[in-house]
This record gives C-alpha cells, sequence and structure tokens, in this order.
C-alpha cells in the first residue's frame, strides 16, 4: 500500500508520530511506501524501500520505505477487555461456566455477577496514559443462554462474531469501527470540534498555484492529518495538470479543501484512526462513499442569507465568457461564486468557452443566473460553508443535488 502525508515544510517544528506528521505551519508531501498502517499487537509488516517518484505540483517529495517494528511498537495502542455479564434470580450455572470456557479462549476476562437496578448494558472505555485503554463491557446473559448487550445478541455458537466484534474493539476502542456509524463514527464532541476548526477561513489565495503549494497554505494545527490512499496519489500522478483552478480564499478549510480536492477528482472524508485521534482520509471522489461536501444547507431562507442574490437590478448581457459574468456578478452579489470544475471537466463544459445573454430587463440575479447557467448545462446552489457564510456552487445541470449531513 503506497500512502501519501502532509508534512510540516523544512525549517516547522514537527513530531513525528506513526509517520504521521502534525502540520503546524506549513506542508510538504511525503510518500510512503507499502506502509501496513493500523496494524494492532504484532506491530506493521516492514516494507521495502522504493526509489524517487515525483508527484505532480511536488518539489519536497520524498519516498522511502515502511516504518519499522520498533516505531510502530512504540506507537501502537493496547486494548485490555473485560467483559460481565449479570444475571436474574434464575440458575445459570451450566450456561455461565459454558461462557467462561468461551471467553476464556478469546483471550478476555469474563465476570459474571447478580444484576442490579442500576446495571444498563453498553460499552464503555477509560484510557492511561498515551498507551493503554481498558474496555468495559456490559451485558445480560439470559436463561435461554444468550447473551444480550445494547446493540447485539450473541448465542454459544457465535464464538467467531464475538471475536470479530471484540477484535473491533481492540482496534477502534468503545465507539468500535466508523464504518457504516452516522457523522463518519464521531462521537458529537469529536465532530463538533472537527466542524469547528475545518470552520477557520483559509487566509491565502490559492488560485494558480500547484496542488501541493495550495495544500501547504491550509496549515491545519494539532494533530490533525491528511492522508492520501494508494489510489489517490496514483490519480494524481497521471493528472497532467495540477494547479488550483479558483481562489479559496476567505473561505472555510473544510469546504475550501473539498472544492480544491474535486479539481483533482479527489474528495475526503474524517478518519477515526486506531489510537482515536481524527485524520482526513482523501481518495478519488468515485471511492468516496459519504466524503465531506462541499457546503452545508442554509439555515435561514434564501433572501436572508443572499440578500443582494434576490433583488432586482437592470442585467443586459450580450454574448459575455460565462466566467467573465458569475466573477463579476460574486462582486455585485458579495457573495462568492465557485465552480465544480471537476465535474465540468468530466462533462467536457468550459465556462470560459461559453458565451451567453441576456436580454435587458429589471430581474433578480438568482433568476438571470439560472437562466445563464442553464445556457451552459449548469445549475447553482446557494450554500453556506463551516463558518456559517454564504456562497454559490455551479455543478453540471445533470447532476443530481448531493444529500449533505446535517451539522447537529
Amino acid at each position: 500500500m503506497v500512502l501519501l502525508f502532509l508534512v510540516p515544510a523544512k525549517g516547522c517544528p514537527m513530531r513525528i508520530d506513526r509517520y504521521l506528521v502534525p502540520m503546524a505551519c506549513g506542508l510538504g508531501l511525503l510518500w510512503i511506501g507499502s506502509a501496513n498502517v493500523g496494524a494492532q499487537a504484532g506491530g506493521a509488516k516492514n516494507a521495502a524501500k522504493g526509489a524517487a517518484k515525483p508527484v505532480p505540483g511536488g518539489s519536497k517529495i520524498t519516498t522511502f520505505g515502511g516504518k519499522s517494528k520498533s516505531a510502530a511498537d512504540k506507537n501502537k495502542i493496547t486494548t485490555l477487555i473485560y467483559v460481565e455479564l449479570v444475571t436474574g434470580e434464575e440458575g445459570v450455572g451450566i450456561k455461565a461456566q459454558r461462557w467462561t470456557q468461551i471467553f476464556e479462549k478469546l483471550d478476555v476476562t469474563l465476570t459474571i455477577r447478580r444484576g442490579r437496578p442500576k446495571d444498563k448494558p453498553g460499552v464503555t472505555q477509560k484510557t492511561t496514559g498515551d498507551t493503554t485503554r481498558q474496555v468495559y463491557i456490559l451485558g445480560q446473559l439470559e436463561p435461554t443462554g444468550k447473551i444480550v448487550f445494547n446493540d447485539r445478541v450473541f448465542t454459544e455458537g457465535d464464538s467467531d462474531k464475538i471475536a470479530a466484534w471484540l477484535d473491533e474493539l481492540r482496534e477502534f476502542g468503545a465507539q468500535g469501527t466508523p464504518e457504516g456509524q452516522p457523522a463518519w463514527g464521531l462521537t458529537k464532541q469529536q465532530f463538533g470540534e472537527l466542524f469547528e476548526t475545518l470552520g477557520t477561513p483559509l487566509a491565502a489565495d490559492t488560485l494558480g498555484d500547484e496542488f501541493t503549494d495550495a495544500l501547504k497554505k491550509f496549515q491545519l494545527t494539532g494533530t490533525l492529518q491528511v492522508r492520501l490512499t494508494e489510489s489517490a496519489a496514483t490519480l494524481l500522478k497521471s493528472r497532467d495538470e495540477s494547479k488550483s483552478q479558483q481562489s479559496l480564499q476567505g473561505i472555510s478549510r473544510g469546504t475550501a479543501l473539498a472544492i480544491l480536492l474535486s479539481e483533482q477528482g479527489l474528495g475526503f472524508r474524517p478518519r477515526r484512526r486506531q489510537d482515536g485521534t481524527i485524520e482526513l482520509s482523501v481518495a478519488p471522489i468515485s471511492e468516496l462513499n459519504k466524503p465531506w461536501p462541499v457546503g452545508w444547507p442554509r439555515k435561514e431562507s434564501g433572501p436572508a442569507t443572499a440578500p443582494k442574490l434576490f433583488k432586482f437590478y437592470p442585467i443586459d448581457l450580450h454574448d459575455i465568457e460565462l466566467d467573465a459574468v458569475l466573477e463579476a456578478a460574486a462582486q455585485v452579489l458579495e457573495v462568492p461564486i465557485l465552480v465544480d470544475r471537476g465535474a465540468l471537466a468530466a462533462k467536457d463544459i468550459d465556462l470560459s468557452q461559453v458565451k451567453v445573454s441576456q436580454k435587458p430587463k429589471r430581474t433578480t440575479w438568482s433568476l438571470a443566473l439560472s437562466s445563464l447557467l442553464f445556457q451552459a448545462r449548469t445549475k447553482f446552489e446557494l450554500l453556506i460553508d463551516e463558518a456559517g457564510h454564504p456562497f454559490l456552487w455551479v455543478t453540471p445541470a445533470d447532476i443530481d443535488t448531493p444529500r449533505r449531513p446535517q451539522d447537529d
């Protein structure tokens, strides 16, 4: 497996954590080959060293072998699992003995006791230091011999299913695997903190920057990291054009990153790692089931969100490039107009090559833009970014509006 990581630029203080480097003051790209990321106790497999390979737009890109076993051991998380089963007044002696034998084979400590009124089945977790966590599972042993937890039931013949569940808890802790869970498997607190971090506006202009140079300007802080999957790295290397095609200055970093990546056919999603930290996993947009969205549903009406979009103006246009019209409209509306360049390119739509006209009349820019964009087989949507600031998002007309998760 080949992975790309964003790392601090030369001269920036850095701390290497399993070859993932927090981005505190500028980024470069680091290509790590054949790394077995996500390995638990038992460690990662050693990988062979490779030769340097260029990635479009990257001037500080290095290729080297995977991390050593000692590096993986130093940072791995040790998870200790304790299972407690409560019983009722009825006798469960033989069944209790059988379950004790099953959990012994799974190398898990099992306690069986009489239930108390305040007992509530569930999974909780305590963390000791940076490398040890204790997962406590409370379930009920029924008279039939089934064991019941808050979201699953097992019989004595389900030892393989129990083992798989315990392996999941060893890897991800009490939250379990993030796959298939709402909000990318993040808790409300984790999602809120990430949303706030990605709500910071991008301070620098990205227009015309090479892809990796544009990424450096995001300067994500703390432990938040961006990781490119092998398929994302391959797609980047295959592209002839890797420059940022529009200015994202002033747009919140979550929406800006989603747009920057979309120009390269990529997207990202939050991913909870084994140690509980969050990374932004980048992959081809076609491989992402629920990518981080470009913008979020507005919380107020259209006129309340972008008043000038619904104000009447005298508009008279004749054979003007649509790109130029959008640029002028953004200045009048005082709302950024951003374009899904990647999706338009896939449909062979170039707004700079499309000339549009609007007969002279007083109308709103909302109506005018709908008509003008229709002439180019495109449409717009009024959204807000993570900071709550409005923008217009232009996409091909025949693409369904994606379902965006709510910020709740």
